[in-house]
């Protein structure tokens, strides 16, 4: 029975109510509980993060919402499923599925390490996901990809070099 006296947790998307709004009150955690609804301002509620978490219990192929934490530069402890080690790459924990002690000794571990270890980590995380998932290398991949089954023809050169930092 793991309970968090030290954070707050805040859920957003859908209305509150149902199966969730159950688990929240039997595990004691309703009184720090910020229930957001539906929001257009996701971004800026990721970047206000001090932990983003997925703790999926079987196979997403690239979970998104860890890509996109990363991006906002939020450290992330994900569950060991999909693509989630090859995505978090260092920048946060990864643990085994369905684990909620180690899902545990991970927040603890992000959160009792300060805020500049997590600046550090959510820095590296946004490097790493810009450097590996943008769309400007999948975008060169694909084109590889044709490439390599079109015989005669090669991949056509990429755009002029944009300002610094474009199209990484």
């Amino acid at each position: 029975d793991f309970r968090a006296d030290w954070t707050d947790y805040a859920r957003a998307g859908t209305e509150p109510g149902g199966r969730i709004d159950d688990l929240v009150r039997r595990a004691g955690l309703g009184a720090g509980l910020l229930q957001l609804g539906p929001r257009t301002d996701v971004a800026d509620l990721t970047a206000a993060l001090d932990v983003a978490t997925a703790a999926s219990r079987f196979g997403e192929g690239f979970p998104n919402v860890v890509a996109e934490a990363l991006a906002c530069g939020v450290p992330c402890v994900a569950a060991d499923v999909g693509d989630a080690a090859r995505v978090v790459a260092g920048a946060g924990a990864v643990v085994p599925p369905e684990d909620p002690q180690r899902l545990a000794a991970a927040w603890d571990d992000l959160l009792t390490a300060g805020s500049e270890a997590r600046r550090r980590l959510g820095r590296a995380g946004r490097a790493h996901v810009a450097g590996q998932y943008s769309l400007a290398r999948a975008v060169r991949r694909y084109e590889a990809l044709y490439a390599a089954f079109a015989p005669g023809r090669s991949a056509p050169a990429p755009p002029a070099a944009g300002p610094a930092g474009a199209g990484t």
